[in-house]
């Protein structure tokens, strides 16, 4: 008679409950192959998700980067951003997704976009996919785990930052005294310093919000990342930084010990690496400064500025030299519109044809959605950042995951209140899919960090101590 072997199997559909089986001598070769196999599956969808979500949060400047070093075009911007999504849906644990309100909320959003290109018309096809694109990230995030979007991030996203950095320093060094202050990366692309420091600044805070990575990869990271932060002030970045800065020290008090003190020191060693970015092209930073003082009506605009001649009566002369005073004149736009908009907008783009500074996005995707797909569209983007929110911050305090996605969402809707657009607004919709997929399964992770905290696991010098010499 061969002998049979207990086997104490976790119920995954209820933690806590164990399941007894017999397995006989027989049959241990082939249930071995089995696990080998399904193992091995598991590790390639796990580095298939961490490489497709890598390349997601990364698109944009991979775009750019491809665009200038191997004069890509639109083809393959487009495949960068459909891609990654296509591949996460196709290793994707469909059987595990279940309906979350916050499904139900955005594709609410997505149906009042619909409806409101139907009663407005289509001014811009490209637009219309690059939204279609848009919501898709909200998808791919759901369909993800976040732990293999850290992995993608401190990987493939610390490559780009390098690249990005090399790039960067070539046009900041070939245009340091420039008028325009922004260096223009491979000659034409003055916004790609802002890019890579938003995907920075998602590195950093992948990085600070994990208190089990290991020393030397958060050195790695921690000193690429303020020689980048001082590249990109010296490039004339603010904003981007400034919300790197909150959002990273928000995920170092969430942290506890070590992970706090560590996650602290970068963030003021990042501050001082601002101030010595801004500090070496103190020129160009002055002339920042100027700028802030003419929107504000300070001081006076120079005699010899560039000015924007208004396009109707109520749209008075913009400096056109000053970023500032365009985003002011944008948010006026955009308060003297939002009574016009109705409950489904004015369609998309249709901001831009009737601003006072044509072609501009008012730099504010949730102004943007109102005004474009109406004020059921902006309440219900809302709506899904607050639902996530209240989700995450319960658990950010013990387990990274929750930590990484809350402080990642703090980051991308800061950045989505200064520069953002709802038809480039890859990442906060991937973001909110991540979170989403985190508040759906929160019971379950809840769960696990509450048996674990019952039932340690056992150090080494118990288990020494508990060998077979002590008994």
């Amino acid at each position: 008679m061969r002998p049979a072997f207990l086997v104490v199997v976790p119920n995954a559909s209820n933690i806590g409950t164990l399941n007894l089986g017999l397995i006989s001598n027989g049959s241990c070769g082939t249930l071995g192959t089995r696990d080998l196999r399904a193992r091995g599956n598991h590790l390639l969808n796990q580095f298939l998700r961490a490489a497709a979500l890598g390349v997601a949060f990364a698109a944009g400047p991979i775009a750019v980067l491809a665009h200038g070093l191997l004069d890509l075009g639109a083809i393959f911007t487009g495949l960068v951003l459909v891609v990654p999504v296509l591949l996460l849906a196709s290793v994707a644990s469909w059987r595990e997704i279940r309906v979350d309100l916050c499904d139900i909320l955005v594709a609410a959003f997505a149906g009042c976009i619909v409806i409101s290109c139907l009663l407005n018309g289509v001014s811009d096809r490209k637009e219309l996919a690059l939204l279609a694109v848009v919501l898709a990230q909200y998808a791919a995030g759901r369909l993800a785990p976040v732990r293999d979007a850290r992995s993608g991030l401190l990987s493939l996203g610390v490559g780009v930052v390098v690249i990005g950095i090399a790039v960067t320093i070539v046009a900041l060094v070939e245009q340091w005294s420039d008028n325009h202050g922004k260096p223009y990366v491979f000659g034409e692309f003055d916004a790609a310093p802002t890019q890579f420091a938003v995907l920075l600044g998602v590195v950093v805070i992948a990085a600070v919000s994990s208190d089990r990575l290991p020393r030397w990869t958060f050195v790695g990271v921690g000193l690429l990342s303020v020689v980048a932060v001082a590249v990109f002030s010296a490039s004339m970045v603010r904003f981007s930084l400034l919300a790197l800065v909150v959002s990273a020290g928000a995920g170092a008090l969430f942290c506890k010990g070590r992970a706090r003190r560590r996650g602290l020191v970068l963030v003021a060693l990042l501050i001082v690496a601002i101030g010595a970015g801004a500090g070496a092209r103190w020129g160009a930073a002055a002339v920042f400064g100027r700028h802030l003082l003419t929107a504000t009506g300070m001081a006076r605009i120079a005699p010899d500025a560039s000015m924007l001649l208004p396009v109707a009566k109520e749209c008075p002369p913009v400096d056109v030299d000053n970023s500032l005073a365009i985003r002011k004149q944008l948010l006026a736009d955009a308060v003297r519109l939002l009574p016009q908009a109705g409950p489904f907008g004015v369609g998309a783009g249709g901001f831009a044809l009737r601003s006072c500074v044509r072609g501009h996005s008012v730099h504010n995707s949730f102004i943007q959605a109102v005004i474009e797909f109406g004020w059921f569209a902006g309440a219900l983007l809302v709506a899904v950042i607050v639902t996530t929110w209240h989700a995450l911050i319960p658990l950010a305090r013990v387990l990274p995951d929750y930590r990484f996605a809350a402080c990642l969402m703090l980051f991308v809707v800061l950045i989505s209140m200064v520069h953002g657009r709802t038809s480039h607004d890859f990442i906060l919709l991937l973001v909110l899919g991540l979170a989403a997929h985190l508040r759906a399964t929160r019971e379950s992770a809840a769960s696990q960090w509450m048996l674990r905290g019952f039932m340690p696991l056992p150090s080494k010098r118990a288990a020494t101590s508990s060998g077979p010499s002590g008994s």
